[in-house]
């Protein structure tokens, strides 16, 4: 009992927990990632707008730079000192030295050096700085990659295309001509790289690991002192802002393999990539806070859940226990109990219809047993009648056997007949062949009668000439005319004799004739009477067979019927036994 309980309660509590588990994970699972997504785009848009404003800061100090540089390349003296002749020097190279040493004092911090250059690129002027005595005065430039492209318009080097030994400078390049629009020399401002850093790091506020810095096109991170030199930058956000030459952002791994935040944002005018980085860990901080927390909630609620389905499942499985004991009860045959479960639910439902099905199944049972005596009755009836059927079938069969013999002597009776028919078309058959015959004869005696005739008249002809010829010959032929007149009457005998013979065998053909259509007619009729007989003969005869059969099978069917019902009395007998002995099996 226990072990059903508990099994019961369990399952029922795991399929509340189920239920109730899949919606709060999946809920808990959207906000987080809902969260994550929303934090993303909040880190990539802040990073993006850091990166923008900075962009536009240091495009402004440039900006100020070369309206710095305008300024002083439009200067008479400048443009005097690099025009004027060895006489005119000293004073212009004096006014323009003093003019770039108070700019260069005044701006220091922002620019180192601010110097002159020739059209070859020699340094012609350039104002030390304080107390020191160095400057790059007498310095030839040319060979920088950047001089002849200056001499033409405003041009920025990278931040390492100029260095001294200790530190780095970016040169800022501005061409001065005459009015005239000819090149006259370049004025140079040395960059300082602090400065441009200081403007990146200024007001920039991004965690503990949130950096911002300036990448040349070749990967290498700027800085003004050569021993802050650090490592190439080489993964796939930079090596894709170079390619697009436009920004990128997402999440990178570095060569550290830390995974980072980060956007990088390609400059089309000035030789660098602005990258603002973080690390992603600190980054998703927030979302990893917030997921401790769901999962913290999360297992509070699968505690408390746990507990409601449980007593959930106690709830439920009790009274089914109870119901589950009635209806095993109920299956052994013990109809005398019922459930006492009352409760306004569908298990009170189910346990009113269990006392309702037990209450129809003691009706059924009763109404079976009740049954069970009439068809044992019905089958002591079944038991008689398969008796008298029997005694019924053997009195038939009887009876059949009488009429099948009469009906095979009648048959035999017509075989006889057709016989006896049989035989009188055969006898008619041979008269009518002879009497044809005797016809054919008769037809050969009329041709030869026929003949005689010819002969007769030819004889009657030769006589006739005979005695033409005997009268012609006067006394010596009268013993021919003699002879011819005895012949003539001799033919003349004949002729009278064949017509006689002729008429007589015409009768005899016509009486032949109508002799051989009447046995024509009779061989006829008892040709019909022959067929009648073989028919009448063959029809009883499959009348026999078929009245055999058809009474004989009558008679096993009977035979049958009176067993099966014989049978049928036995399994009634049985079924009621069978039926009593289950009835007693159940307690009412």
């Amino acid at each position: 009992m226990f072990k059903i309980t508990k099994s019961l309660s369990i399952r029922i509590a795991a399929l509340f927990l189920l239920g109730s588990i899949t919606p709060l994970a999946y809920s808990n699972w959207v906000n987080l990632n809902s969260s994550e997504n929303t934090l993303w785009s909040s880190i990539k848009e802040n990073l993006s707008n850091i990166a923008t404003l900075k962009q536009k800061s240091l495009e402004e100090h440039l900006g100020m730079i070369r309206k710095n540089a305008e300024g002083l390349s439009n200067l008479k003296v400048i443009q005097q000192l690099l025009t004027s002749s060895s006489t005119q020097q000293e004073e212009t190279y004096k006014q323009a030295f003093d003019l770039l040493l108070k700019y260069q004092e005044s701006h220091w911090g922002i620019f180192h050096h601010v110097f002159l250059c020739d059209t070859d690129g020699q340094v012609v002027l350039s104002p030390p700085h304080g107390n020191s005595e160095s400057s790059h005065h007498g310095h030839d430039i040319s060979s920088s990659p950047f001089f002849k492209q200056s001499l033409n318009e405003s041009t920025i080097t990278d931040f390492f295309g100029f260095e001294e030994s200790t530190h780095y400078h970016q040169l800022f390049l501005h061409p001065v001509k005459s009015d005239q629009g000819q090149p006259l020399g370049v004025i140079v401002f040395e960059v300082v790289i602090d400065h441009v850093l200081q403007l990146l790091e200024q007001d920039f506020k991004l965690g503990e690991t949130g950096k911002i810095s300036l990448i040349s096109l070749n990967g290498v991170v700027v800085v003004q002192d050569k021993e802050d030199k650090k490592d190439p930058i080489s993964n796939t956000g930079f090596q894709k802002a170079i390619s697009e030459q436009g920004t990128v952002n997402g999440i990178f791994r570095t060569l550290s393999g830390t995974s980072i935040f980060g956007v990088y944002q390609f400059n089309p005018t000035y030789p660098w990539v602005l990258a603002v980085e973080i690390d992603e860990s600190e980054a998703m901080q927030t979302v990893s806070e917030q997921s401790k927390a769901m999962q913290s909630t999360f297992i509070l609620c699968l505690t408390v859940l746990c507990i409601i389905g449980l007593v959930l499942g106690k709830s439920i499985s009790k009274p089914l226990i109870k119901m589950s004991a009635i209806a095993k009860h109920w299956a052994q045959g013990k109809l005398n109990e019922e459930i006492h479960y009352h409760a306004n639910n569908e298990l009170g439902d189910l346990a009113d219809n269990l006392n309702q099905a037990i209450q129809n199944t003691r009706g059924v049972i009763e109404v079976i047993e009740i049954e069970a005596s009439k068809i044992a009755e019905s089958s002591k009836l079944f038991s008689d009648l398969g008796e008298n059927l029997s005694s019924n079938v053997a009195s038939a069969l009887d009876h059949i056997n009488v009429l099948d013999t009469s009906i095979q002597q009648t048959a035999n009776q017509a075989n006889e007949s057709s016989q006896v028919s049989n035989h009188a078309v055969t006898l008619t058959q041979q008269m009518n062949e002879a009497i044809y015959n005797l016809g054919q004869s008769g037809k050969e005696i009329g041709k030869t009668v026929d003949a005689i005739s010819e002969v007769t008249d030819s004889t009657n002809l030769l006589a006739l000439n005979a005695s033409v010829e005997a009268a012609r010959a006067g006394q010596a032929g009268a013993a021919f005319a003699v002879v011819a007149s005895a012949v003539k009457e001799l033919a003349e005998q004949t002729q009278g004799a064949t017509e006689i013979v002729s008429v007589k065998i015409d009768t005899t053909q016509g009486a032949i004739n109508t002799t051989i259509e009447q046995i024509s007619e009779i061989t006829k009729v008892i040709k019909g009477i022959d067929d009648l007989s073989k028919s009448i003969a063959s029809e009883m005869n499959g009348r026999t067979s078929e009245s055999s059969r058809i009474t004989k099978k009558s008679v096993v069917l009977s035979s049958e019927a009176a067993q099966e019902a014989k049978v049928a009395s036995s399994n009634l007998a049985q079924m009621a036994d069978s039926l009593n002995n289950q009835v007693l099996r159940f307690k009412i």
